[in-house]
């Protein structure tokens, strides 16, 4: 049989499942723990081929040491991917054990298969989360509770604006790290390193520059380019009946904790602990912007803050390298500020997308246009060529970050993917609905349509966002972004009125849940009366008001974040 993907990359069984002195099998996966409860889900799959109880199953956190290297853990492919290559690995140990074997340091072949699904009886069943007793109880599990022999703790202080420039600082002050525009301190505890650097900022001079658009016209922005155009579908639409335009600002991850880092350098290596996505990715990246080898740099996960796309992670691990560097031996901690989050880790691209229609006698869609303007929407380490850390384009020797991309239809919803009508057409009449499948082109879904985006050049760092990229600037699914951590991140359009509101095939499900949640109705700003889903108008513009963007510049009134744009 075809191996799985991720087996098939790493087919060294070993790898995967190792049998422990005390008879439980420690079990290793390249995907890590993002509180999306995979770690249980991918236990279970174990617990199951290996034919025994869940309580003798151990997840090992993911590492470049050991296990194996299954790239980054995102577009929720955690289970499709993982879980096969681990339910076949398993599988195969199974066999080996039944044959007498008490090791199996060997290549998967693929000859045994798997349990059927009648087989199963772990996999389906309600089993306690592995992950959650310790963060309910309050015990230490994160990175940011992580107490190393030794440990010192950093702080970075970032330029004041995109693309400004270290001009002088004063270096006498002790813990200084200065490497080009790079500039950071380490010391014995987090408030004397709190202290340290805000005493550093004060002796900081920098040379700035106008980077950034006006934050209240970046649809203009976006239109105007320089772009890189590309048509998807090109059919004739006639002359639209209906139109409409939809826009989303930059939008900041705002994880509920900030990102966090420990480094230790030992000679010519350094181990590196992080809430990473890609434990393996990041070791590529950091061993590049070092100019080392990559068998000089260990990466071990950690969890932090849940993630929905491309927080800081990666970036608050390669300031923990740098300023490690200075103090060989002693493990660095270094823990971003909120402030940091909401000015320089990744942010979902701002979009703009103008959307036409026609319709025929029966309120229904004959001709679809949809064109939209975005940057990138993939920015992660190694990508491109470059480390894609913040920190590495700061140095003397810089790794400039470059524009992000949009990553491959077949691996997530980015920018390419919005321009196929995925969600069905709800027509005026209240019973009949033309559906469009979800892999379908635009062709398939009405008889002419038309279909285009651009990419324009990015003046913060955009990658992958808090949400899917998607915007679903359609009538029938309008977009509600879900924060608003800046006065840059403007607050989000109400939904819009009338049947269209919501797709066809949700709200009949959005009504059977909220019976079953016993949900009640209330009023909402708009001319469709339902369950409300979303803050209104109003409680998002307090909101955002309370949240304003804490830090500006003579340059910038506020920044998305210095430089670059974030992936998925």
């Amino acid at each position: 049989m075809t191996l799985p993907r991720s087996l098939a990359a790493n087919p060294r069984l070993s790898d995967w499942v190792r049998l422990a002195a005390d008879g439980t099998f420690e079990i290793r996966v390249g995907k890590v723990e993002l509180g999306q409860g995979i770690l249980t889900a991918l236990a279970q799959i174990a617990a199951d081929e290996l034919d025994v109880p869940l309580d003798r199953i151990r997840m090992v956190p993911p590492g470049t040491a050991e296990g194996p290297d299954e790239g980054i853990t995102a577009g929720s492919l955690s289970v499709a991917e993982s879980g096969a290559a681990l339910r076949q690995a398993c599988a195969e140990v199974r066999a080996l054990r039944a044959a007498g074997a008490t090791t199996w340091d060997r290549d998967a072949d693929g000859v045994a298969s798997p349990k059927s699904a009648a087989q199963l009886r772990v996999v389906g069943t309600s089993v306690p989360r592995l992950d959650l007793p310790d963060k309910v109880a309050g015990r230490p599990r994160y990175v940011h509770d992580l107490r190393l022999p030794g440990q010192l703790y950093g702080r970075v202080i970032r330029p004041p604006s995109p693309g400004a420039r270290l001009v002088s600082v004063d270096t006498t002050l002790p813990g200084t790290v200065v490497d080009g525009s790079f500039l950071g301190v380490v010391a014995a505890t987090e408030a004397s390193v709190a202290r340290a650097a805000e005493a550093l900022a004060s002796t900081a001079r920098w040379a700035e520059a106008d980077t950034l658009p006006d934050e209240d016209a970046l649809a203009s922005y976006l239109r105007e380019g320089p772009l890189e155009t590309s048509t998807v579908v090109d059919g004739r639409v006639g002359e639209a009946a209906h139109r409409a335009t939809y826009t989303r600002p930059f939008i900041a991850h705002a994880s509920i904790a900030p990102s966090c880092a420990v480094a230790q350098w030992d000679g010519g290596t350094v181990r590196v602990w992080s809430h990473t996505q890609g434990p393996h990715p990041l070791r590529r990246a950091i061993a590049q912007a070092l100019g080392l080898p990559a068998e000089r740099v260990e990466v071990r996960h950690v969890e932090g803050a849940g993630a929905y796309g491309h927080n800081a992670a990666d970036d608050a691990a390669f300031d923990a390298v740098l300023l490690a560097r200075t103090v060989p031996g002693r493990p660095v901690q270094v823990r971003w500020s909120r402030r940091d989050e909401l000015t320089w880790a990744p942010f979902g691209s701002a979009m703009v997308a103008d959307v036409a229609a026609t319709v025929d006698g029966a309120g229904m869609v004959t001709g679809w246009s949809y064109d939209v303007w975005s940057q990138g929407h993939v920015s992660r380490p190694g990508y491109a060529g470059s480390p894609g850390l913040l920190a590495a384009a700061h140095l003397a020797d810089p790794h400039p970050l470059p524009p992000p991309a949009d990553p491959p239809l077949s691996r997530g919803p980015a920018s390419l993917a919005t321009r196929y009508p995925s969600m069905p057409f709800r027509s005026a009449r209240s019973a009949p609905t033309a559906r469009c499948a979800p892999r379908c082109g635009p062709r398939r879904c009405a008889r002419s349509a038309r279909s285009s985006t651009s990419s324009p050049s990015s003046p913060s760092w955009t990658s992958s966002p808090p949400r899917p990229a998607v915007t679903r600037s359609t009538s029938a699914w309008p977009t509600s972004p879900t924060r608003a951590p800046a006065r840059c991140c403007s607050p989000p359009p109400s939904w819009a009125g009338g049947a269209a509101a919501t797709a066809g095939w949700a709200w009949p499900a959005t009504r059977s849940a909220a019976r079953t949640a016993r949900w009640s109705r209330r009023s909402r700003p708009s001319t469709t009366s339902g369950y409300a889903a979303s803050p209104s108008p109003s409680t998002w513009a307090a909101w955002s008001t309370r949240t304003a963007c804490a830090t500006r510049s003579r340059a910038a009134r506020c920044r998305p974040r210095a430089g670059r744009s974030r992936s998925g």
